[in-house]
């Protein structure tokens, strides 16, 4: 008896086995995800979540402002896939009012045009209002702006950037037992606001299963200065030309803050403006000034890079980390150059708060033949780095001269600021960026230096708005370090610095290698031999720059006190959520008919039923049935 028993559960046991992979059966996983994600300020959280577990809804395809018709009469719940050029603020409202809608997939196609009149950019009319200089009502320099990357959506949003993946659900089709459905899955662990979520995170600490339920957003500054003056040097008033670019995009979506004007344009633009001036180290080393570079990051979020650079300057805190260069504060500034989006238009407009300044960079533009004209003074300046500078200067000094490099006047020329289409392909051709980041390049250059030579604008344009994987990008890595991506890179700020590749790291050894001295160096030791203030950094595995460079991974002001104190209601408070991987997940299955259900279930219930009757009548009749004397 007990031989059968084991026979019998040993021939059961692959079908219990199988079952346990029945889910693999049932619901089919989408790849190529790009997922709308939970952050938040002081007061509030914008984003998306789903409930635990996910939302489930029945697949729509919206491919046609037709099919809107076709939507109302469908029962909810739905899981919406909506083409990328219908993906707009009035849709997302049209979807939410249907109250029909758990769930909405944008299909992401890079390379189908959009509509002539098509305009997409999420961030707000006016960028970092909460932190800039100017009374309300603010200028809306970014007329295009919808503010959706700053709004709570309603329902999990997920991008679809895998055409396969987006063919496989378009061409799912009912079946004779149900309707193609989709789990969509976006649990976030933050909720509320930030300092709810960090007072959490705080208080969890002291328990048995420690959590963390949100980040503070922080990035990575690079700054570089040419003049080599020891940390016990005071610098003299008025002494150092600071040039600022933002490194910086945002999107709705995880990994595609691509930002090809928004933030790549300005920083091939000083990138291409070092190399140049690099060439020209003895004007700078010898003059009474020196130029300091600064890439700043974290600016699509109240401008994190850049009002940190100027609290530590405030604060006579701002030095170049280790190598003992001379500090440089507010009263060593001189002037600030910032450059913006100058990838769009053949044209610079001059945005400044000093008449002097604006005419020396129109005389510059005008020695190059580059087409510049001034923006109205009457206009505020618009948002870049160097308005943190502007909003903390001392009131005892005199007005900091500043200068802001554009592509618009009053308006951007972009419709996609901050959006997931603000590509290469958007401005034009590579020659076409090139010249126009060259020719800004020049202004900056010749403002400086009041000369230029060379152009290297193309490669840089290549290199960080089409392919990353290029010959001077590749120059800089050294062995073990691995490839590049072959996919522009994503330049959304996030809450962790990880070193290598990224795109601070990058600018690093570029401008090492623009401002820097070369040696051969085939070993980490061997590099490391110049000693302060100089950094050597190695590159290519055997050659070594000696360059005044730095790097210092950088948190919102806010952050350095307690949480929700007075600078709260100054800097940026931005966190992200916390989440986890399994937690970003769309699937695929098919959902039985409502019908169907309620016929099965009526079957099961009469068959439950009936077989309760059966029962009855067969103990009933048992011994008719099964006499005694068998």
């Amino acid at each position: 008896m007990r031989w059968c028993v084991c026979v019998c559960v040993l021939s059961v046991l692959p079908w219990l086995l199988s079952s346990a992979f029945l889910s693999d059966q049932v619901y089919v996983d989408i790849k190529g995800l790009g997922a709308c994600f939970r952050r938040f300020n002081a007061t509030h959280q914008i984003g998306c979540a789903s409930p635990s577990g996910g939302s489930v809804g029945l697949l729509f395809y919206l491919n046609s402002t037709e099919r809107w018709a076709a939507l109302e009469q469908e029962r909810g719940p739905l899981i919406v896939l909506l083409e990328h050029s219908l993906f707009t603020k009035e849709a997302l409202q049209q979807l939410e009012a249907s109250h029909k809608v758990n769930g909405l997939l944008v299909a992401h196609r890079p390379s189908s045009p959009l509509p002539g009149n098509f305009s997409f950019s999420p961030d707000q009319q006016c960028p970092n209002e909460h932190v800039s200089n100017y009374p309300a009502p603010c200028h809306p320099f970014n007329s295009a702006g919808n503010g959706l990357l700053f709004r709570d959506m309603p329902f999990p949003i997920f991008t679809l950037t895998d055409e396969q993946e987006i063919q496989r659900i378009v061409n799912c089709t009912p079946g004779l037992m149900g309707r193609c459905a989709l789990l969509v899955k976006a649990e976030m662990y933050g909720a509320v606001s930030s300092e709810v979520c960090l007072r959490r995170s705080e208080l969890s600490q002291n328990s048995l299963t420690p959590a963390t339920f949100c980040d503070p957003l922080q990035g990575q500054n690079v700054w570089a200065t040419m003049q080599n003056l020891s940390q016990s040097v005071n610098r003299s008033q008025n002494s150092v030309v600071l040039l600022l670019s933002r490194t910086d995009a945002a999107s709705l979506f995880e990994g595609l803050a691509l930002g090809a004007e928004v933030a790549v344009s300005p920083m091939i633009t000083l990138l291409a403006a070092a190399e140049a001036i690099g060439k020209m180290k003895s004007v700078v080393t010898q003059s009474k000034k020196d130029v300091m570079f600064a890439f700043v990051q974290g600016e699509a979020f109240d401008a994190i890079g850049s009002s940190r650079m100027a609290w530590d300057m405030a604060r006579n805190k701002f030095s170049s980390g280790d190598n003992n260069v001379a500090k440089v504060t507010f009263e060593s500034l001189d002037m600030a150059l910032a450059v913006d989006m100058v990838g769009a238009d053949d044209r610079l407009w001059l945005h400044g708060n000093n008449l002097s300044i604006l005419h020396q960079v129109t005389m510059a533009a005008n020695l190059l033949n580059v087409s510049s004209n001034q923006s109205d003074l009457t206009l505020p300046l618009p948002p870049s780095p160097v308005l943190q500078f502007l909003r903390q200067w001392p009131s005892g000094l005199a007005s900091l001269p500043a200068v802001v490099l554009a592509d618009y006047d009053s308006h951007y020329v972009t419709k996609f600021a901050t959006s997931r289409h603000d590509l290469a392909a958007q401005l034009g051709s590579n020659q076409t960026i090139a010249k126009r980041l060259w020719q800004a390049a020049s202004v900056v250059a010749t403002t400086t230096l009041q000369r230029v030579s060379g152009n290297s604008s193309l490669k840089l344009v290549e290199c960080f708005m089409v392919n990353p994987n290029c010959t001077l990008l590749r120059f800089l890595l050294n062995k073990g370090e691995g490839e590049l991506s072959t996919e522009p890179f994503d330049l959304y700020v996030g809450v962790r610095q990880e070193p290598g590749k990224t795109v601070a790291e990058l600018i690093r050894r570029l401008l090492a290698v623009y401002l820097g001295q070369s040696s051969e160096a085939t070993s980490e030791p061997a590099c490391n031999k110049t000693g302060p203030p100089f950094v050597d950094v190695r590159v290519n595995t055997s050659t070594c720059f000696s360059a005044l460079v730095a790097t210092a991974v950088v948190q919102s002001p806010a952050f350095e006190g307690d949480v929700g104190d007075e600078d709260w209601n100054k800097y940026s408070t931005w966190t992200e959520s916390v989440w986890d991987a399994s937690g970003l997940q769309v699937q695929l299955f098919l959902q039985a008919y409502q019908e169907l259900d309620a016929a099965v279930f009526a079957a099961g219930t009469s068959l439950f039923f009936l077989s309760g009757i059966l029962v009855c009548l067969l103990e009933r009749r048992t011994r008719m049935l099964f006499p005694a004397e068998l």
